[in-house]
């Protein structure tokens, strides 16, 4: 599986998810991504080269690809 994050400037990031995916929270996708959007929160996506950090409010959708 991928997650991909799309942003409104046009920078995508796809992520693979490992089998043993660890999710921070209470571990609600919908539940944690609504919350983020609500809040304005900090998206933070590790990469070779870094964390990407960028907000909600510059997400334009994210992809689950199977």
């Amino acid at each position: 599986m991928k997650i991909v994050f799309k942003f409104k400037d046009g920078m995508n990031v796809t992520q693979d998810v490992p089998e043993k995916v660890k999710i921070t929270g209470n571990g609600n996708f919908f539940e944690e991504t609504r919350k983020g959007i609500e809040q304005n929160g900090e998206i933070r996506i590790p990469t070779n080269d870094g964390d990407i950090v960028r907000r909600y409010s510059e997400l334009y959708s994210i992809e689950i690809i199977i």
